[in-house]
């Protein structure tokens, strides 16, 4: 978030019940490359952290994750345990892929900095293999959404406030 500029203005561990982490997210550019989506699955437990924003930097986020203009992502508005809150998931899930060994990094060690205990999913997470150096993809898998939604920054509503669950 901080690269992004978003602001947390307050944010509380979170464990995400029926929910895991998984790379289906194939990336566009990249062959076998794939990015993080937090999908439904009975029975598992994401860790994560719920953060509080204001809807100008909810729109932002969207745009970052791809939502509005490549649909890369599905925003997910849910609630569980009393709170109400959105996640991102893929939009299409592709099986087999892999992160980059530099996008696992990033993710393995938030999780070792936050002390958190390791359940099994996590585990998986941490052990996993990643990509090395990824390989040129020569077919373009996305298409351009030609009419937005149109984001009038200047006339948004800061006083909206949406809770987000990243996980750690």
């Amino acid at each position: 978030l901080k690269k992004r500029k978003i602001i947390a203005l307050e944010t509380k561990p979170f464990v995400l019940n029926n929910y895991k982490i998984e790379f289906t997210r194939e990336d566009p550019f990249y062959a076998n490359l794939g990015w993080a989506s937090v999908n439904y699955s009975p029975g598992e437990a994401t860790l994560g952290k719920l953060v509080k924003i204001s809807q100008i930097d909810s729109e932002r986020l969207d745009f970052y994750e791809g939502v509005p203009f490549f649909k890369l992502y599905e925003r997910l508005n849910i609630e569980q345990s009393g709170m109400q809150f959105f996640l991102y998931k893929s939009s299409t899930n592709t099986d087999n892929l892999k992160p980059s060994k530099e996008y696992l990094g990033r993710i393995q060690n938030a999780y070792l900095k936050s002390g958190v205990e390791i359940n099994e999913s996590l585990k998986k997470i941490l052990d996993m293999d990643s990509i090395e150096k990824p390989k040129l993809n020569t077919k373009i898998k996305f298409g351009l959404s030609l009419f937005p939604k149109k984001i009038d920054f200047l006339n948004f509503p800061i006083h909206i406030i949406e809770w987000i669950v990243i996980p750690i």
